[in-house]
């Protein structure tokens, strides 16, 4: 749906909140199955802000590698696949730093840069990062097949122009000498039967 509009600032915007959201259903969802008896608000307004922070943070940081080193998409994969994992492992640390702060957290700031919660975490973001080279790789197949698919059809149709250019010119060639053959006839039947018109 966001293709159909001109990339923007604001559609990037839109289109990180909406991935956001989704992520906060999945996350409440799974809340909820393993704490039925959680209240709704509390882990709605936690995801919420642990999924607005971390995926306008690693927004951000996607922003910054475009403009510090655009072209990634031309990379190799595996450039690609380091550069796509890296960036959401580092988003993913200040995200939820920036999101223990406005929670209140400072027990959990502490726990999270100890080796097992970076850990922890980096296994989280790659499982995410995953999802989205998945995703990414799948958009650039469909991406080239729409490419090839547009350039078929536009080899045919100027097949077929030529086909058409082709036929015009044959059918000009059948046209031209009978054009000739009529005006010589008519000159040759004016010549025959009236000879006095030769003169004047």
């Amino acid at each position: 749906m966001f293709r159909r509009w001109p990339r923007s600032l604001w559609r990037d915007l839109i289109y990180t909140f909406v991935w956001n959201m989704q992520f906060v259903v999945v996350f409440t969802a799974l809340a909820l199955l393993f704490d039925p008896r959680a209240p709704v608000r509390d882990v709605l307004r936690i995801d919420f802000i642990l999924a607005q922070c971390i995926g306008y943070v690693i927004h951000l940081l996607f922003a910054l590698g475009e403009w510090i080193a655009p072209g990634m998409d031309r990379k190799s994969i595996v450039v690609r696949l380091v550069y796509y994992a890296g960036v959401p492992i580092v988003g993913l640390l200040i995200g939820y730093w920036i999101s223990a702060e406005i929670l209140g957290w400072s027990d959990f700031l502490r726990s999270l840069f100890t080796a097992r919660g970076i850990a922890s975490l980096a296994l989280v973001s790659m499982v995410i990062s995953a999802i989205l080279f998945a995703i990414i790789l799948q958009r650039e197949r469909a991406t080239r097949a729409e490419t090839t698919t547009a350039l078929e059809r536009a080899r045919l149709a100027e097949a077929q122009r030529e086909i058409v250019t082709g036929r015009l010119k044959l059918l000009e060639a059948q046209v031209e000498p009978h054009f000739l053959y009529n005006t010589l006839a008519h000159v040759v039947s004016l010549i025959d039967t009236e000879p006095g018109a030769r003169g004047a």
